[in-house]
């Protein structure tokens, strides 16, 4: 699973286009806003769906840090803010984290932060633009595409991944490999063509010889 994490006041636009772009290949992905069914309590789906997690997403805007709540506190500073549990629980099951940078902003100081996320700042982040969105979700599929594979769930990836992203996602290792058996096949096909054709000259030069003379 993978799964997007972020904060609503600042980046949900951001975190729902990401999700929206990410989904037309990969399956299941989840995000709170269309993940949660209603009636159920929020910390015990969190917690079903982290222990399922390959990829968490950390959506990071400019304002990401200095979020606060109704008190005038820091968010990040509670700790029971759903944001800094959710990524303190992936970093702490070894699940791979890729910071996702929006809107220009950078990644957070290491004083910024309270000691369970700082691990945080030497992951590598990764930046999605407005105006270079498109390039940047396919960099960013690239990136997600070997921690699956590390995964070692290869049945998720054929029953999750749709066909048109595993012709798109196909690392360059076996994208390579692929067209060079192709290579050889047209070859081969060329070859038996050429075999063919000779053994059907053969095969009209023997009945010529075999005719009786006139």
């Amino acid at each position: 699973m993978i799964f997007i994490n972020y904060r609503r006041a600042g980046t949900s636009a951001d975190a729902r286009s990401i999700h929206l772009y990410l989904r037309r290949t990969f399956r299941p992905i989840f995000i709170d806003i269309d993940s949660i069914p209603m009636g159920l309590p929020f910390p015990d789906v969190l917690e079903r769906a982290l222990a399922k997690t390959i990829v968490m997403l950390v959506v990071i805007g400019p304002s990401w840090t200095d979020a606060r709540d109704e008190s005038g506190r820091r968010r990040l500073e509670n700790e029971e803010d759903f944001v800094r549990m959710e990524i303190s629980r992936a970093l702490a099951h070894k699940v791979t984290v890729i910071p996702v940078l929006v809107d220009g902003a950078t990644l957070p100081r290491l004083s910024d932060l309270p000691a369970d996320l700082r691990p945080l700042i030497a992951l590598h982040a990764t930046t999605v633009g407005h105006a270079t969105f498109p390039q940047d979700m396919n960099k960013l599929a690239r990136e997600i595409f070997p921690a699956i594979r590390r995964s070692n769930i290869w049945f998720w990836l054929k029953t999750r991944l749709r066909p048109r992203g595993l012709a798109f996602l196909v690392d360059n290792d076996i994208a390579s490999q692929a067209r060079q058996l192709a290579r050889e096949n047209q070859h081969l096909h060329s070859r038996l063509n050429i075999i063919e054709a000779e053994n059907l000259r053969l095969h009209k030069e023997l009945k010529e010889l075999r005719r009786p003379d006139r």
